[in-house]
């Protein structure tokens, strides 16, 4: 994937604009403290707690986007997020299982909260850069601190040849 970014911006000779916190911002919500957030959350509560958690998702991006970019959901808009969450809630009532690990539920209701802001922040910092300046700055800024992580991990299991092992991949 990273290969895939690089070739967008050498293709296009684009140039990144790295003095904005805003990008950082962005891209160490998104992937990073997501990805973290779900992975530790799904492994503290059921997969049917994780997908009534992650269908809140339109709602807190409905609630932040009137709040910080006074946007105004119209009649239809509610009624939609209403149906897509009742549709996830009626999906998972029939085999819903509850571990009721209310710190896996805090860390995926945090998930939610953390990809709800990127969106918003997503939005306005679509205004400065091109598409693919951020998904190129987000894929590799996500691909150091994933990187680092297996590195680490690998070298406390003193087992740094399967680093590059999975590298090959």
């Amino acid at each position: 994937k990273i290969l895939a970014a690089v070739n967008i911006v050498i293709l296009r000779k684009e140039k990144i604009k790295l003095n904005n916190k805003k990008i950082w911002v962005l891209s160490i919500l998104y992937p990073i403290l997501y990805f973290l957030s779900e992975v530790f959350g799904v492994k503290l509560t059921s997969s049917s707690e994780t997908g009534l958690i992650v269908a809140l998702m339109p709602v807190f991006i409905a609630v932040l986007a009137s709040v910080f970019l006074g946007e105004k959901l119209d009649f239809l808009q509610y009624i939609f997020i209403i149906i897509s969450v009742t549709g996830v809630v009626l999906i998972n009532l029939e085999n819903f299982s509850a571990r009721g690990n209310f710190l896996g539920l805090g860390i995926l209701l945090a998930g939610v909260f953390i990809a709800s802001v990127y969106n918003i922040l997503a939005r306005s910092l679509s205004l400065e850069y091109t598409p693919s300046e951020i998904s190129y700055f987000m894929i590799r800024t996500g691909a150091v601190f994933f990187s680092l992580i297996l590195l680490i991990s690998k070298i406390k299991e003193n087992k740094l040849s399967f680093y590059f092992v999975s590298l090959q991949n």
